[in-house]
């Protein structure tokens, strides 16, 4: 008689799987060791800054920026850290994860004046509202996983999301060679490698990669947080003056 798991075997299997799991829950998608670490380590040393007391000294709006940002990393590292054993598990965290990307294009596009005060920004909102509606309706529904469920439109959110963010970063960002890095990065750059690599049935192969160890989508982790750590520092000397 197959003796049922207890608490103790399950909290093992998350807490030894944690990071270290080969596929996501079903085995549809082979997982890379280092895949969720570099969000993972973000969240890790923000917390570790923020017990330390280094905020203390940061501009409202620049700590704001980081604690916005690392919500949206936490999302990453439950979807590609936690070795989600169902298919439910994983459906869940991938559904955050996705209303966390939105998040993180809203709540940017929100700091740079501290409130919703042009139609950018309130399109950034309604983007959000929609995807969070879109997340919750993809359970409410039997014949498509999470992945798959509405894919086409929920793209087309994330790509007004940076429409709208990149232009309250345009009219914000005072300096122009940031204001221009931070755009071509995360408007031009980003997108289509995600689009011709990173995505699961993407055709085209990364620059580069490790085989079970780095991949694609590590890649544009990286890139992501260096387009994060732009914005933080615009933020940084904006507010410093």
């Amino acid at each position: 008689m197959r003796r049922t798991p207890s608490f103790s075997d399950e909290l093992g299997h998350y807490f030894k799987g944690f990071g270290r799991h080969d596929a996501y829950a079903g085995g549809e998608q082979i997982r890379p060791l280092m895949r969720g670490w570099v969000h993972f380590a973000c969240v890790v040393a923000a917390l570790t800054g923020r017990g330390l007391g280094y905020f203390k000294n940061m501009p409202e709006r620049a700590s704001l920026f980081v604690q916005c940002t690392m919500l949206t990393y936490l999302g990453s590292t439950c979807l590609h850290m936690v070795p989600w054993k169902t298919a439910l598990g994983y459906d869940v965290a991938l559904a955050m994860d996705f209303i966390g990307i939105s998040w993180g294009f809203t709540s940017h596009s929100i700091l740079w004046t501290g409130g919703v005060h042009s139609f950018s920004q309130f399109g950034a909102v309604a983007v959000f509202a929609c995807m969070c509606l879109m997340q919750v309706a993809a359970f409410k529904q039997k014949n498509k996983r999470v992945l798959m469920f509405m894919r086409r439109r929920r793209l087309t959110l994330i790509l007004l999301n940076m429409i709208f963010l990149g232009v309250v970063e345009a009219r914000a960002i005072e300096d122009f060679k940031t204001m221009v890095a931070i755009q071509v990065l995360s408007k031009i750059v980003s997108p289509w490698y995600f689009m011709a690599c990173t995505r699961f049935d993407a055709k085209h192969k990364s620059f580069f990669e490790i085989q079970g160890v780095w991949g694609p989508h590590e890649n544009w982790h990286v890139i992501i947080l260096v387009v994060h750590l732009l914005q933080l520092k615009a933020l940084l000397s904006q507010d410093s003056f």
